[in-house]
């Protein structure tokens, strides 16, 4: 395929690694693999549906793990310094993604990358070091066992303190399933892509760059990455300011008086949440400013440490809500020390701070129905408001010792094995927390990221946005009224807006956060076809856009990963939620109550709108209208395929274990 000399925005190469044979191939970015799926998430989805066999085993040799950063990161605009992490999900079975900020995606594209691929498994121990003078596959015997700080450290101190540093702790060397990717010492989040470094025998990637990206029209382009420094710095959404100040800690003061949302199982009393309110938290333990991801205008990545009790001497970054919602308001614990400690271990141990916390989460629901004894859990007693289980399970998971080994199957898996708990998971695909309508319809199991800005928006903001938005959808029904007809519509649009998010490496806060239906370069209420986005975009690459054609891309992203998870056997079937969850309270998307029979009537709806069949099947005219015949062709060979099932488990004491716990 044409690769065009004069492309402005990508760095122009894929980086192809296979460890079995130690081997390393570039690969030119073509144009039409550039304009049909962006970047970042984009790339990952194209790369895992051509590479992945349907059906394989996660941590098998033949899985590939991609790491991509977006088509804006590397370049001056701001709020863009993300990368996407993709992999068969080991936790799931389906599609995983993680994704993080940081500056390593950023030196990534300085060094040449647009995205890298991992096959194979090496038979050794190893680290990958890129710079502007080559790939190496290095052995890391010597890091191997480490933190990630540690590991951090010791690749600084050989390599210069400009490399940055992607990879996994102990908890991803033992295949924990609920291990992630940490880059420049924050973790990915979902998915259990540690667990697939750890199977590949590799301990990080180590990356350094100084070469500039290509930008087709700099002077304009630099104007506009002024305007939206501009735009964020003075952005007066509700919620902006607290957002800048306190970062996703603001939900601890935001969501307890909404049920529905997260860990709203055992919301603690109004004299125990005012302890995890964030002006107290900042008081207690923040210490100052960490650095900031790549460009960033929020910096909401600070360091924390606690000096007096249990856990004094416990240091860490960037605390947030999504790895402490359930271990504190989920488990009914306030002691906000152990907040921070177990945040902690997650980073040093590589640990994803949602998926751990919602496997205790979970044992501990399993414990309280006398389903687990002190006896299947080495003698402890797991009950709610107790920090110093949840603290000595934490190192039991990320080890794999006793009944760790089963917490770190993930919560999920851990119905598969423990006798009678199968009735009682919670979510979609096994990322078990509680669902609402927009969680359960996410590629990647049940996800509060995938559709979040429009229905925790204002009522002003969704009003302004139905006005603009029905005059293209004609078929939109009224946001603020109860119920869910004409609802689907608008998860159809945002999806596709979040999809394109990640592929340009944009953090999907900024100008507006949680509350605000914000984009790149403008709101999305005000402009929801994009055409300020196209506009940058034909900018920085010399290619005319249209808002629609990204968006179009969105939706071809969206539908390749969902004909990935047919593959795996993903249908109708296991779209639905839980049993536990097909009794919500209030959902923000119906404005009511939702239950099992609303929700299948949901997905029926939501089919329709994207021109699924009514298995949840992409239909071969959909396929073909976004450029994905081939797609088409591979799923009516091959259907039906065997019914999800989950990812195939291994025996329980066939995983490595062990480790020196960390002082952290």
């Amino acid at each position: 395929m044409q690769q065009s000399n004069k492309r402005g925005g990508w760095a122009g190469k894929i980086l192809k690694i296979d460890l079995t044979a130690g081997k390393v191939v570039e690969e030119p970015v073509t144009d039409e693999l550039a304009y049909s799926f962006l970047g970042g998430r984009g790339f990952d989805a194209k790369f895992l549906w051509d590479m992945v066999r349907p059906g394989i085993d996660p941590l098998a040799p033949e899985a590939v793990l991609t790491l991509g950063a977006g088509l804006l990161t590397g370049t001056v605009y701001p709020e863009c310094g993300r990368v996407n992490v993709g992999c068969l999900s080991p936790l799931t079975g389906i599609y995983g993604f993680g994704n993080s900020g940081g500056w390593w995606p950023t030196r990534l594209k300085a060094a040449g990358y647009d995205h890298i691929i991992i096959t194979g498994r090496s038979p050794k121990p190893v680290y990958v070091l890129i710079n502007d003078d080559g790939v190496e596959i290095k052995d890391a015997g010597d890091i191997w066992g480490k933190t990630t700080t540690e590991t951090e450290k010791i690749l600084r101190d050989k390599h210069g303190r400009d490399v940055r540093v992607a990879g996994i702790g102990p908890a991803g060397e033992n295949l924990v399933r609920t291990a992630t990717t940490i880059v420049d010492a924050s973790y990915s989040a979902h998915g259990g892509s540690g667990a697939v470094w750890g199977s590949k025998n590799l301990k990080a990637i180590a990356v350094t760059g100084t070469k500039k990206i290509h930008i087709h029209d700099p002077q304009t382009f630099y104007d506009l990455a002024k305007q939206e420094i501009k735009r964020i710095r003075e952005c007066t959404r509700q919620g902006e300011a607290e957002y800048k100040k306190y970062g996703t800690l603001i939900l601890y003061k935001w969501l307890p008086k909404y049920v529905g949302h997260g860990a709203d199982k055992r919301y603690l009393p109004p004299e125990e949440m005012d302890h995890l309110q964030p002006e107290n938290l900042f008081e207690k333990y923040c210490v100052g400013y960490h650095a900031a991801c790549s460009n960033c205008q929020e910096n909401c990545t600070y360091l924390w440490e606690v000096n007096v009790g249990p856990y004094a001497g416990t240091r860490t970054g960037a605390l947030r809500f999504g790895s402490t919602d359930y271990m504190t308001m989920g488990m009914g614990n306030a002691n906000t020390s152990s907040m921070v400690k177990f945040h902690s271990l997650c980073n040093q141990y590589g640990l994803c701070g949602k998926m751990a916390a919602t496997a205790l989460y979970f044992a501990l629901e399993l414990y309280e129905r006398g389903i687990l004894t002190k006896e299947d859990t080495d003698g402890i007693e797991i009950k709610a408001g107790d920090h110093e289980a949840i603290i000595e399970l934490t190192h039991m998971i990320a080890l794999r010792q006793g009944f760790g080994k089963i917490l770190g199957e993930g919560p999920g898996n851990m119905a598969r094995f423990i006798k009678d708990a199968y009735p009682y998971r919670h979510g979609v695909y096994g990322r078990i927390y509680t669902a609402l309508l927009p969680f359960i319809t996410s590629t990647r199991g049940t996800d509060h990221l995938g559709c979040l800005e429009t229905f925790t928006a204002t009522p002003e903001t969704r009003n302004k946005l139905h006005e603009n938005l029905v005059k293209i959808y004609p078929d939109l029904g009224p946001p603020m009224e109860p119920g869910i007809q004409g609802k689907t519509r608008l998860m159809f649009w945002e999806e596709h807006h979040k999809t394109v998010l990640d592929c340009m490496g944009r953090c999907f806060i900024a100008g507006g956060g949680i509350s605000g239906c914000p984009s790149i370069g403008y709101e999305l209420d005000e402009d929801p076809m994009g055409e300020g986005q196209a506009r940058l975009l034909t900018i920085l690459t010399g290619r005319e856009f249209t808002g629609a054609e990204i968006l179009k891309a969105g939706e071809r992203i969206f539908n390749l990963e969902r004909a990935f998870n047919v593959r795996q056997g993903a249908g109708r079937e296991s779209d639905m939620a839980a049993p536990a969850d097909q009794n919500i309270q209030f959902d923000w998307l119906a404005l009511g109550k939702v239950d099992g029979n609303i929700m299948r009537q949901y997905l029926d709806q939501y089919y329709e709108t994207r021109g699924w069949d009514k298995d949840g099947v992409p239909t071969r005219a959909k396929l073909e209208e976004l450029g994905l015949g081939y797609v088409a062709d591979e799923l009516e060979a091959n259907r039906p395929y065997p019914p999800y099932q989950g990812p195939p488990l291994w025996p329980i004491d066939k995983y490595p274990s062990g480790g020196e716990r960390t002082k952290w």
